[in-house]
């Protein structure tokens, strides 16, 4: 399933009626970029005085818009922390000794009192319609945006404890795929940005931190959906990174379980088989792949096993 919120989700998610032109000029003047009539839209919508779950979708995407000031390239003399919105990669500049002169690297830059706002609307906005999925998510999205790792952790559990409480009975406005789908995919693609965030990071302290974070979402979404498979590979993932390859395993093992002919799945318990150097075991699941597997994964496992 393709990845569902981009930076610019709200704009899949109103499609309103004619007679309500504040909407729909607000969405226009946004896509067009137009801050000025953006504010005037807004001040419409607002002085219509709705109490609706769009008007909080708008107020959000106003601010979230008008948070994003300034990109581009960054130079340095102090390497970045995760904080300073890096995208891509860094670059060391060196001297003619070639000693470190300095850091360059792209960033995004925020306006945080408009990040509040941001974050303050959405957070009424699913307070007044806690079923509102997108608005979840928008909110996630963001926080996932700013690296508010912790915080982010936080409003995903949430999500799953309303998940529990409605019963999957969640609403997105011309949304037509299963909503166990659209929960655990998208939740899915959050654990991979926190996954890449945890091992990119340099420091070890602050990447086994933000692999705990990602344990704890992962195990508490096993907890709601069990037979989701990619996210049991999540959950043996963040031990296979602490180099704890028993528990590893335990868990692919279950995974296998769910799905006997995953390729991914039985890859993985060969590739974590190597690691604790059990080839006996580790030759039985390459065949395995070679028998169920992709052509591609095929194609590996047979190196695997020649060597």
């Amino acid at each position: 399933m393709k990845k569902l919120f981009s930076t610019l989700w709200m704009m899949s998610l109103i499609m309103l009626a004619a007679a309500q032109d504040p909407y729909e000029q607000f969405y226009d003047d946004l896509h067009k970029g137009d801050t000025t009539a953006m504010t005037a839209s807004i001040l419409k919508i607002r002085n219509m005085n709705e109490q609706t779950a769009e008007r909080y979708v708008a107020e959000y995407n106003y601010y979230y818009n008008l948070s994003k000031t300034q990109s581009g390239v960054v130079t340095s003399a102090d390497p970045p922390s995760e904080a300073d919105g890096v995208q891509g990669e860094v670059y060391t500049l060196t001297d003619s000794t070639g000693a470190v002169a300095g850091y360059m690297y792209y960033a995004q830059r925020w306006d945080f009192a408009r990040v509040d706002s941001a974050l303050d609307v959405i957070s009424r906005g699913i307070a007044l319609f806690p079923d509102r999925l997108d608005m979840w998510y928008g909110k996630i999205h963001l926080l996932q945006e700013l690296c508010r790792w912790n915080v982010f952790a936080d409003e995903i559990h949430a999500l799953l404890d309303r998940t529990t409480q409605n019963k999957l009975q969640w609403q997105w406005p011309n949304n037509n795929a299963p909503m166990e789908e659209v929960v655990t995919d998208g939740i899915f693609d959050y654990e991979k940005e926190l996954f890449m965030a945890a091992v990119n990071d340099e420091n070890a302290d602050k990447m086994q931190q933000k692999i705990l974070l990602l344990r704890g979402i992962a195990e508490d979404l096993y907890h709601h959906f069990p037979k989701y498979v990619q996210n049991i590979n999540v959950i043996a993932a963040t031990y296979q990174v602490l180099e704890d390859r028993s528990t590893a395993l335990t868990w692919l093992l279950k995974a296998e379980k769910v799905a006997p002919h995953d390729g991914v799945v039985l890859s993985n318990i060969a590739d974590t088989y190597y690691m604790l150097g059990d080839s006996k075991n580790e030759r039985k699941y390459l065949k395995k792949v070679i028998k169920y597997g992709t052509p591609e994964e095929k194609e590996r496992a047979k190196s695997f096993l020649k060597e």
